[in-house]
């Protein structure tokens, strides 16, 4: 049998032409820069700066477009100090993309920082976290998922998400962030968002705000949980032996739980003095029978997805007294 023989491919960036083009199609209706010669050159001075990555070119060129009669924006973006910053490794355009942002946008894209890098994320399910975090709020008679959607496709039209898939209908169910992308949320949510592995075994910093885990079986502990009481999103995908201590109700300030594949019973109703909680996920979980009475209390619950839950026999008699709830998932319940 032969030898087998590699050869090392090394990449490298796009060319200014190539770059220009990507951001030429982004920055101008139909990819027609002729009616705006004033904004070309500062544009192509734009293009250089990111470097021949792909990403940076399609980003700013999609923040542009939408001030493609302000000049003065341009050159904001052309001669903006962050160019200059050298203190860490995310690409520059990136960064500049993401403070051009007005703020609702902001804080919705940071909390993406939450999922691992190249985790696939359900967009209808990313939309009840901004509203459980109160990140979507009211405008007029849209409904706050009208209005999340519309957040969406903000952020995906600036090129903060990728790797688009769709349903039968052509509409968007899933999508990923680039690797790039996922390391500016995350230099920016800082020590707010803890994802915890194997190897990460110190205490969960007491400032954190969102947890994330896909362990089998959850690390996390009363100790090194509840030092952290500004924590307001949790989200444990597969912790089947996770114990809920009766003093969670410390977290005074949790609004998200996701306890999806859990292996208990019943929800203790400790869970129901958590006065702020507005999303309840336990989907999967197949030893749950029932639903304490007392979740009906819960004034600011949104939603509860019981998806899949096999052995569960009954909901809540009072859940019509339940005047925040939106979303009732119990799809897959026998």
């Amino acid at each position: 049998m032969g030898a087998l023989h590699y050869s090392l491919l090394h990449l490298t960036g796009l060319s200014d032409s190539d770059s220009w083009s990507l951001f030429e199609s982004q920055a101008f209706v139909s990819g027609r820069s002729e009616e705006h010669p004033n904004l070309v050159a500062i544009g192509k001075d734009i293009v250089k700066k990111c470097g021949g990555v792909p990403l940076a070119a399609k980003a700013l060129g999609s923040l542009l477009r939408l001030k493609r009669e302000e000049e003065a924006s341009w050159l904001s973006v052309r001669d903006s100090q962050i160019w200059e910053q050298k203190e860490d490794e995310i690409v520059p355009a990136l960064r500049l993309s993401y403070t051009n942002l007005p703020s609702h946008l902001r804080q919705c894209f940071s909390f993406c920082s939450v999922f691992p890098k190249g985790f696939t994320i359900e967009k209808e399910e990313l939309i009840l976290f901004w509203m459980a975090n109160g990140f979507v709020t009211p405008n007029g008679r849209m409904e706050l998922e009208d209005i999340g959607n519309e957040i969406f496709n903000n952020l995906l039209w600036r090129s903060f998400f990728q790797d688009i898939e769709k349903d039968d209908d052509g509409n968007i169910t899933r999508c990923k962030t680039h690797d790039l992308v996922h390391d500016l949320a995350q230099s920016i949510i800082g020590n707010k968002c803890y994802i915890v592995d194997r190897e990460k075994t110190k205490n969960i910093p007491p400032l954190t705000r969102y947890i994330y885990s896909h362990l089998l079986s959850s690390p996390l502990n009363d100790q090194r949980l509840y030092k952290a009481k500004t924590i307001k999103t949790i989200l444990l995908r597969h912790c089947y032996n996770f114990q809920v201590p009766s003093n969670i109700k410390e977290l005074r300030y949790l609004r998200c739980l996701d306890l999806r594949e859990w292996e208990r019973k019943e929800i203790p109703d400790s869970i129901c003095n958590l006065k702020q909680l507005r999303y309840i996920n336990l989907s999967n979980s197949n030893s749950i029978e029932t639903i304490p009475e007392s979740i009906s209390y819960l004034p600011n619950l949104q939603t509860l997805k019981l998806r899949h839950c096999y052995k569960l026999r009954n909901l809540p008699k009072d859940m019509r007294k339940m005047s925040s709830l939106r979303h009732v998932d119990t799809y897959g319940c026998r």
